[in-house]
């Protein structure tokens, strides 16, 4: 994969592919590797994220982008929207709801991304590389948007 330009807080809300990317400095992959997990040297950086490899550590969310998400129906690694009934895909391993942790899941890793959004996720991203594939359901976008939504809206309550 060529990679056109480098993340910053600048180009942050920038929307589509390719996605501005971003060097991991030696400290992030040894953490990542340290937790079983590998990273790339250099990474695309989703556009509901922020990177923080520059300080040693991994992603952040940008919050506004992550309810834009929510709220507009965006793919969470572009920024784009969907066709009404565009194939999508989403991760539908849910953490237990009893036990659900504010900070300890994206909400937007949930909702519907493009099929190359998501290809590409599952490349670089450290977790997504080990999800199997039974962890993913393709479909209609209006179908897995609603998914989401009840999965969300079960699981902000617990937010308040």
């Amino acid at each position: 994969m060529k990679f056109k330009y480098i993340w910053t807080p600048l180009n942050q809300g920038l929307k589509g592919l390719p996605r501005p990317y971003s060097n991991v400095m030696k400290v992030s992959r040894e953490r990542v590797e340290k937790a079983g997990k590998k990273i790339s040297n250099k990474v695309p950086i989703p556009w509901q994220s922020l990177s923080r490899f520059n300080l040693g550590r991994s992603l952040g969310v940008i919050q506004e982008h992550e309810q834009e998400v929510i709220t507009q129906g965006l793919c969470a690694y572009c920024g784009l929207g969907f066709l009404n009934e565009e194939t999508a895909i989403i991760w539908v391993v849910y953490p237990n709801k009893d036990t659900f942790k504010v900070g300890g899941r994206v909400f937007s890793d949930h909702f519907p991304f493009h099929i190359e959004c998501m290809k590409e996720t599952r490349l670089f991203c450290p977790h997504m590389k080990i999800t199997k594939d039974n962890e993913f359901i393709k479909g209609p976008y209006p179908e897995l948007l609603k998914i989401a939504q009840e999965y969300y809206a079960v699981t902000s309550t617990q937010l308040t």
